[in-house]
């Protein structure tokens, strides 16, 4: 089974909900660590929080001590210009979207921080008219486009709980849309037997119904979560905000959404840095692979003239003594 290594729309909702507990908050600063983000948060006296970006897979509140570069990248020095020293004022989603957006004030005026927890990830800072200042990466899609001067729009959802009914598109692309993914989508066709390929304009009204009062039933769990992580043959493999009842591997229970997610995401930071090691070793020993090849081609180049260079130090003798 291969390790899931995203957050669905549903946990992002319990994530914005706990984050609300860190409004009013000043950033302290913000590092750019490979390819992930940190913000360091102080919250009251002697209490500060350290928030872990991944882009493209998660984010959480840690406490624990992160290396950081001695020296700033260019993207963190450009968003402590703007944000550095603000309040964080509010923690929202867009809609049921994979996007958790920050929005801190200051005298500089509103600013927003959206990370993007889907595709490839990104972090893109707007002003208080949504247009686009920074991002940490640029790119142009079908629908949108990530570029500076340019207004930040992320890809909604066409449908809602309310409007299930009109959907004419099978149940688990609806699931989808609601931010139920796997393995909550798992939960739910299980708990209602349906056939995920089926068209919900094909199902009778009880049928609807059935579904609708079962996600429901989801979204109202994840508001008391019973944090787990599951695992195979001793390995990570998947988590959950609540204990699902369809999956069967052993688990590790936790008291804290934030506990658990740091737990799950630490090992890909870990193999962030061992990638990055392996990377520099690659390269340092390519570049001693380059100088013994040089090296070598010059003790060639001097074993193969050596009469011809007897003969230039023999003249430069000469023209010495003379």
């Amino acid at each position: 089974m291969e390790r899931r290594s995203s957050l669905t729309g549903i946990e992002i909702k319990a994530i914005v909900d706990y984050l609300s507990q860190i409004t009013g908050s000043y950033l302290k600063n913000f590092y750019h660590v490979g390819e992930f983000f940190t913000m360091s948060f102080s919250h009251g006296i002697g209490s500060r929080k350290e928030l872990v970006i991944l882009p493209g897979k998660s984010i959480f509140l840690t406490d624990r001590g992160i290396e950081k570069p001695e020296v700033p990248s260019k993207l963190a020095m450009a968003v402590r210009r703007r944000i550095k020293g603000s309040r964080l004022v509010e923690v929202s989603q867009i809609g049921m979207e994979r996007v958790v957006s920050l929005l801190f004030s200051s005298e500089k005026g509103k600013f927003s921080v959206n990370i993007e927890i889907f595709g490839r990830g990104n972090l893109v800072l707007t002003n208080e008219d949504g247009i686009i200042e920074l991002a940490s990466s640029y790119r142009k899609f079908r629908d949108r486009e990530i570029e500076r001067g340019k207004p930040y729009l992320v890809p909604k959802s066409k449908f809602d709980l309310d409007s299930i009914e009109q959907m004419d598109i099978e149940i688990w692309k609806a699931l989808t849309s609601l931010g139920i993914g796997p393995p909550y989508m798992n939960e739910v066709l299980g708990n209602t037997g349906l056939d995920p390929m089926r068209k919900l304009s094909e199902m009778s009204e009880e049928e609807i119904s059935f579904l609708k009062k079962e996600i429901l039933n989801l979204y109202n769990a994840m508001r008391n979560p019973t944090p787990v992580i599951y695992l195979q043959d001793g390995n990570y493999i998947d988590f959950s905000f609540i204990k699902l009842n369809y999956m069967k591997s052993n688990y590790k229970e936790f008291d804290d959404i934030m506990r658990m997610l740091e737990e799950y995401f630490w090992g890909f930071l870990e193999e962030k840095k061992g990638e990055k090691r392996e990377e520099s070793l690659d390269k340092a020993r390519n570049r001693y692979l380059d100088e013994a090849k040089r090296m070598r081609e010059m003790g060639d180049f001097i074993f193969s003239n050596i009469p011809a260079l007897d003969l230039i130090l023999d003249k430069v003798r000469k023209g010495l003594d003379d």
